[in-house]
């Protein structure tokens, strides 16, 4: 499992994420996201990002929502609000 930090609506990039993607292409990893300040949306929204955000880190590999594993979400006033987030993954190669 992979952990990724979400802070200010930003996630962290740390320096074994595109090798993890790169192992694990053609697999289905777990990743888990730790929300420093709360995700303003649902859990399926913020995988949404997550998968969007991976695919960016390196051009040769897609990633691709597959199923929410674990979550932690909050209803407020403003609407919901996650705060810890296990996902697992498709990883693919262009």
């Amino acid at each position: 499992m992979f952990t990724l930090i979400y802070h200010n609506e930003h996630f962290n990039n740390p320096n074994t994420l595109r090798s993890f993607l790169q192992t694990n292409v053609g697999m289905n990893p777990q990743i888990q996201i730790d929300c420093i300040t709360p995700y303003n949306g649902t859990a399926v929204q913020l995988m949404d990002e997550v998968c969007a955000y991976l695919c960016k880190v390196d051009q040769q590999i897609e990633v691709f929502p597959n199923v929410i594993l674990n979550s932690s979400t909050e209803s407020t006033s403003t609407g919901p609000n996650v705060s810890y987030l296990v996902v697992q993954i498709n990883v693919r190669s262009n």
